[in-house]
């Protein structure tokens, strides 16, 4: 049961985590925190019903087909079917699924759209290649800093 809770707690966290620029690049079109949040949260619910169909599919599939086979290799093993542990660890994963990306999105949102924008870029190495490409780099950032001062692209 841990290691599931972890996985899923792993699963939830990292593909927030690797698209951070993605995010902002939505917050910086037009996309609200509260927007962001909602998309975040019905996504880790969707994680949860995932996780809890597949294991509900792989129990009702290779239960009875493991324990007949471990049946017939020791005597002292019985299987009886239940749904007991999946119906104990789904409410663990709704909260995890409501928990992870809300406290996820607040460590995200303490960086203004610019920050995360450049950080993230920063982290993938983007270079600017042209004169067009730095251009087009910092009228996106200048655009949306509002506290900025307007800089020339010589300055």
């Amino acid at each position: 049961g841990l290691v599931g809770v972890l996985n899923f707690f792993n699963a939830v966290l990292t593909g927030i985590i690797t698209r951070r620029r993605e995010f902002a690049v939505l917050q910086a079109i037009g996309m609200t925190g509260g927007q962001l949040k909602k998309m975040l949260v019905l996504e880790g619910l969707l994680y949860t019903l995932a996780a809890v169909l597949a294991s509900l599919l792989l129990t009702v599939v290779m239960g009875p087909l493991l324990g007949t086979a471990v049946n017939s290799l020791f005597w002292f093993f019985t299987y009886r079917f239940t749904l007991a542990p999946i119906l104990l660890i789904f409410p663990i994963f709704v909260v995890l699924g409501l928990v992870i990306p809300l406290l996820t999105y607040r460590s995200i949102a303490r960086h203004t759209v610019v920050e995360r924008l450049r950080e993230a870029e920063s982290q993938t190495g983007a270079g600017y290649k042209t004169r067009a490409d730095l251009f087009d780099k910092s009228a996106l950032v200048l655009a949306y800093d509002k506290n900025a001062p307007i800089k020339t692209l010589r300055s």
